[in-house]
């Protein structure tokens, strides 16, 4: 199916259209104009899995146009669209730095799969922009009961927190 027909399912009366075809545009990689604008739309769709579905693909769309619409979503009201959202901003890039406050404020989310999307994304903007690894450890120690996905992260900052070997004291682990 072409990239055009893809657009127009997203204006389809069925949610199940709608979210499939936001999937397959952003599995498509780097988005047209015409794409991200009518991902962007899609993000503020009323169904909860067509909201997720264009989170993860305008990641994939790679256009700084794509970052306030992904921070945005971070804070909205379903578990899974918050982790679309923290996944998009993962694969979008350094353009993601726009929303590390709110990446690290979805390390207290309630949700596990955002919590650990939203490390692992602060682990990958550490390696592509200009933050200080420091300005994060404290927040994933704080979250180091979500242990593979902050492990994870830590990985990528390069910070080795393995069987209690250099692992932060619990008074490290207290938030300030």
């Amino acid at each position: 199916m072409s990239c055009s027909s893809q657009v127009e399912l997203l204006q389809s009366s069925r949610p199940r259209d709608r979210w499939k075809a936001a999937d397959k545009l952003g599995r498509r990689g780097r988005g047209s104009d015409e794409v991200v604008a009518a991902l962007l739309l899609c993000a503020q769709d009323e169904d909860d899995d067509v909201r997720c579905s264009a989170a993860r693909a305008l990641g994939h769309a790679g256009t700084d146009r794509c970052a306030p619409e992904l921070v945005r979503l971070l804070g909205d009201d379903d578990g899974g669209v918050r982790w679309g959202a923290a996944e998009g901003l993962g694969n979008l890039g350094a353009s993601a730095s726009c929303g590390l406050v709110q990446l690290r404020e979805a390390l207290d989310d309630i949700e596990e799969d955002v919590r650990g999307a939203s490390a692992q994304t602060l682990g990958k903007l550490v390696r592509l922009v200009a933050v200080p690894a420091n300005d994060l450890v404290a927040p994933l120690i704080r979250s180091l009961s979500d242990r593979e996905p902050v492990l994870g992260a830590a990985r990528l900052l390069n910070i080795e927190f393995t069987n209690g070997k250099n692992a932060p004291s619990s008074d490290a682990r207290s938030p300030k």
